[in-house]
């Protein structure tokens, strides 16, 4: 059976923090398993290349799993301003052979683009900003929308936020 996998990158300095959840189906709450990868001496943050940033994590992070993926859910953009400019999700797309759906899923919307598809989910009234290659985004979108949880960030992609922050800084106690 197939799985998607949501990643979300955390950086303390230059090191990153790749987390990724592999689930079954868009409505899970809980995943079937999930990886940690720690990288450091990442690439510095430069405007409109952050894929040179968080590519190499995310990479990484893949190869800890053995299962067969057949979508990919990032933390941001697949298109920067439209299908001809990539975006991190465009280089992961590219990276695996473009064999392997991306969804990117943004919280922010990307200044100079309108080529993303809002989504609002729960009560909130913010949009996440879809984009996507290898699926439709119309598709991508209304996955996004039936992802689990109340709020406007799917349960997943928290928690996938979460185990990185938590393997960068371990709770106190």
């Amino acid at each position: 059976m197939s799985l998607k996998l949501a990643i979300d990158v955390f950086y303390d300095g230059d090191t990153a923090f790749a987390g990724g959840l592999l689930f079954r189906s868009w409505t899970d709450s809980t995943p079937v398993r999930s990886s940690v990868t720690v990288h450091e001496h990442c690439s510095p943050y430069v405007p409109d290349e952050f894929f040179r940033r968080e590519l190499p994590p995310i990479l990484s992070l893949l190869d800890t799993f053995s299962e067969s993926v057949d979508t990919i859910l990032v933390d941001g953009y697949v298109w920067l301003n439209d299908s001809t400019t990539p975006g991190l999700g465009a280089y992961l797309f590219d990276a695996l052979g473009q064999t392997t759906p991306v969804i990117g899923v943004a919280r922010n919307p990307y200044q100079r683009s309108s080529a993303a598809t809002e989504v609002c989910r729960g009560e909130s009234e913010q949009s996440l900003y879809i984009t996507s290659v290898g699926v439709n985004e119309d598709y991508a979108a209304e996955f996004v929308r039936q992802m689990h949880g109340p709020y406007r960030t799917p349960t997943l992609l928290m928690l996938a936020d979460r185990l990185g922050r938590d393997h960068a800084v371990p709770a106190q106690g």
